[in-house]
């Protein structure tokens, strides 16, 4: 065990096997890769880099499946097997998740700017069934989640909520876009308004539709809402700040001058390649670092390289390319840069499930109208506390005096045949249980659509006419209006 100061998240101590991952020449590459590129150009102190955010993921990865064992004891009523073999795939994967590949020079800037035209596959195929679950855990099967059939080989659909701890490609809230947010934020000195240890506190696994899920408390919307805004300032800030984008498109074209003139030393053998030959394989990939900036800078005189030194050159002394005027120009510099909340333009609660406190099995989506950013903005004094007070009052006399007539009242209010033998058998026929029960879920469904009136008709639907009146004395005392 190894203890790691952190600003984000303090101490951190990792086990042996992933200290001995840390200490790999693959993995301090990662010291000398900046997370955000050349957003330091704007913001000085965004210098951390993808060695310290692996780390956070790692550790918040830990903390994750640290928080649903807990959740999840032995006096729970869904107790879930989370073997410490499945604990330290889940955190290796965490640590591992930038390694390879994906990341060059400055990041994003590498892969989504340099290497758009130079697509490259490392992906090894004789894998372990437990290398195979972490390489499954960092990059899903595509549609891993829209599809019936479940076909991912490190393990089965029992344990599918594994796969949305540190890339959820469900619905977006993993541990790595919680380090992300919180690290790129402190060192950008913007706050951030999301809270990740909260997040913990409220979260379960529940299955839906044959599989398990992770699934969070209702009253966390609002937190969660706050992670994918997080994620839409950071954007509109920093990653996608003017600047920062017309440095790394010189400094794009900068890499394309020099990819079939620079030489640099592999790694293994220290002999020299050109720095093209660098993407070709793994091993001498692992020499293309942020180091590529001053080596350009300090580089003999050559043709190719003086027009790279150039622009570098400009680049530092902020003389960046500037909007003169707008016209449709060529494919090379098109880039339509999209601004949502990370699920593909999607509504970000869309496909988050929730539970509630009456109800911690019972997993539910929100309403379409319960999912808008405004349902869950503070809320303010108005009609909404006295329409709470009214329900309240409501549903004392409901379960007082309706409850031998639970089942219509739950048909009026739209619940399932399905959903009525389920809370009869959960509650085992006792009647006023089982009215407490649909009431409970009827407001936890319908969010702000669970009004007095509408209990009202349901009441008088069913033919509980005397009750019906006796709620509407409650409106009346109350002064609602419809």
């Amino acid at each position: 065990m190894q203890v790691f100061n952190d600003p984000i998240h303090g101490s951190i101590e990792l086990p042996a096997i992933c200290v001995a991952i840390i200490d790999t020449p693959e993995f301090q590459r990662l010291r000398h890769i900046k997370q955000l590129g050349l957003t330091c150009l704007v913001y000085p102190t965004a210098v951390h880099t993808r060695f310290d955010h692996s780390i956070g993921v790692c550790h918040l990865a830990d903390e994750m499946v640290q928080a649903l064992r807990k959740r999840h004891g032995p006096k729970d009523s869904r107790p879930i097997d989370i073997t410490e073999e499945e604990h330290l795939c889940v955190m290796i994967a965490g640590l591992c998740r930038d390694l390879g590949t994906s990341f060059g020079p400055f990041s994003h800037l590498f892969d989504q700017r340099f290497m758009r035209n130079k697509e490259k596959d490392y992906t090894e195929n004789n894998l372990e069934k437990e290398i195979k679950f972490i390489q499954e855990l960092i990059d899903p099967p595509p549609g891993l989640w829209e599809k019936t059939r479940w076909f991912c080989e490190g393990r089965g659909e029992d344990k599918s909520y594994l796969y949305l701890i540190v890339k959820n490609t469900l619905n977006g809230i993993d541990v790595a876009k919680w380090d992300y947010c919180a690290r790129d934020c402190h060192f950008l000195g913007i706050p951030n308004s999301f809270d990740h240890q909260r997040l913990l506190k409220f979260s379960r696994v529940l299955e839906w539709g044959g599989r398990s899920e992770i699934c969070f408390k209702f009253k966390e919307a609002f937190n969660l809402y706050n992670l994918y805004r997080m994620r839409h300032v950071l954007h509109m800030r920093a990653y996608q700040h003017s600047a920062k984008n017309a440095a790394e498109i010189m400094f794009s074209e900068a890499l394309e001058e020099v990819d079939k003139s620079l030489t640099i030393a592999r790694k293994d053998t220290g002999l020299n390649m050109l720095f093209g030959e660098g993407v070709d394989n793994v091993h001498d990939f692992l020499s293309l670092t942020d180091d590529i900036y001053r080596r350009i800078l300090l580089c003999p005189p050559h043709p190719d390289i003086d027009s790279a030194r150039a622009i570098l050159q400009k680049i530092d002394e902020r003389q960046l390319y500037k909007l003169v005027v707008e016209a449709t120009y060529s494919a090379k510099v098109k880039e339509t840069v999209y601004f949502d909340y990370g699920v593909n333009r999607e509504e970000p609660l869309r496909n988050v499930h929730f539970f509630t406190k009456c109800e911690p099995n019972v997993p539910f989506f929100l309403r379409k109208e319960q999912r808008t950013e405004e349902q869950h903005s503070e809320p303010t004094k108005d009609t909404t506390t006295i329409q709470e007070e009214a329900l309240k009052k409501s549903f004392h006399v409901v379960v007082e005096n309706a409850r031998d007539n639970w089942k219509e009242i739950g048909r009026r209010l739209q619940f399932t045949e399905t959903d009525i033998n389920s809370i009869d058998q959960k509650e085992r026929g006792d009647c006023t249980e089982c009215m407490r029960t649909v009431l409970h879920r009827w407001t936890a469904r319908e969010g702000k659509r669970a009004t007095i009136f509408r209990l009202m008709e349901a009441l008088k639907a069913a033919r509980n006419v005397d009750v019906m009146e006796k709620v509407s004395d409650i409106a009346n005392e109350l002064e609602l209006k419809e």
